[in-house]
């Protein structure tokens, strides 16, 4: 493997309408994201056989999270060791109010309790709930600390690590450490809450030209696509210059897609190649429908069967010529004004 093709340049991602999978139960929905993939050897390729040796630097990212995978990533991830002080989670998002109700430890037990409040952005970009309204089962608790007590130290120390601090009333919520791998790395600009979904948007003031689709732009509209730098797939396979799509076989709804087993997307699907820079379009299944197609053989009833429109190619993706023209050197990130609605 050259190591040009790994120096200093980080392969770009662009994710369009996903139901992201972080587990086989937690997902979030993404709007939009545009990125660069940091493996954590500088030196070596990005490996998608292991999520856990790199990490997402978002720029700019538009998600979303329901009620149902906030309760699944509490219990499946952040709340998921020995003697977690929290459990049972349920999340209630209306507009603009989180509501969570479970049960906390308290001198031994565990006790119901029940709050709701605002959430936002906070100035140095994490993600602030700020409960203004607490109750618990026969506890006059005037907030979160009084009703841990001596317990709260402990609390702060074991969930900071999972992605959650409390700050007097409030929960603070780290991105980078709230999901499983791979590691999403970005500043958040601006959160809502709109009926039974989180929107999150993400924004670093980094600014960056998006690469070029292989095909042109608005070909598919679900999609994955990884640009430049060299990504390592399949066990042993490296795309120096890599310029990959993966796409939604059924665009009728979000991208179902689970990274940490895209092998069996990839089995399940289609892989075409375009021209002879090698660019690739994996027409993939969401992962519901695997199992339906995973091992099973083509079927064939004629030389043209099962054909659709030709497979428009773009003459400008080319990340071999990109990186000559300085894709490796990434701009500071700029300062970034949360209070602009326009601004991610």
């Amino acid at each position: 493997l050259a190591r040009s093709a790994v120096d200093g340049v980080r392969p770009k991602v662009e994710i369009k309408n996903m139901f992201f999978r972080v587990h086989k139960e937690v997902a979030a929905k993404v709007y939009d994201l545009f990125g660069e993939l940091v493996s954590r050897v500088p030196t070596d390729p990005v490996n998608f056989d292991d999520v856990s040796s790199f990490q997402v630097q978002v720029h700019q990212s538009k998600l979303g999270l329901d009620g149902k995978n906030m309760d699944n990533l509490m219990k499946y991830f952040t709340l998921n060791y020995p003697d977690a002080p929290l459990k049972d989670l349920k999340h209630t998002i209306t507009n603009g109010r989180l509501s969570i109700k479970g049960k906390m430890k308290q001198a031994g037990i565990f006790v119901n309790f029940e709050e709701s409040g605002p959430v936002h952005a906070t100035p140095d970009g994490l993600i602030e709930f700020a409960p203004d309204s607490i109750k618990t089962a026969g506890v006059p608790a005037k907030g979160l600390l009084d009703f841990f007590g001596i317990e709260t130290a402990k609390l702060l120390s074991l969930n900071e690590q999972r992605g959650l601090k409390l700050v007097g009333n409030s929960i603070i919520m780290y991105p980078d450490r709230l999901f499983p791998p791979p590691i999403m790395k970005g500043r958040v600009a601006r959160v809502e809450a709109i009926e039974n979904e989180l929107i999150i948007y993400f924004d670093d003031g980094t600014k960056l030209e998006r690469p070029p689709l292989a095909v042109p732009e608005g070909t598919f509209k679900n999609y994955q696509h990884v640009y430049g730098g060299a990504v390592r797939m399949v066990g042993n396979e490296i795309h120096e210059d890599a310029n990959l799509m993966m796409v939604d076989m059924n665009e009728s709804n979000f991208f179902d897609f689970y990274l940490a087993e895209y092998i069996k997307h990839t089995m399940a699907g289609q892989v075409n190649i375009l021209g002879k820079s090698g660019a690739l379009v994996n027409f993939m299944p969401d992962y519901d429908d695997i199992p339906k197609r995973l091992g099973r053989k083509p079927v064939f009833d004629k030389i043209d069967s099962g054909l659709g429109e030709n497979l428009p190619v773009n003459p400008n993706s080319n990340p071999k010529e990109a990186k000559q023209k300085a894709w490796a050197h990434q701009p500071k990130p700029r300062p970034v004004n949360s209070n602009n609605p326009n601004n991610y």
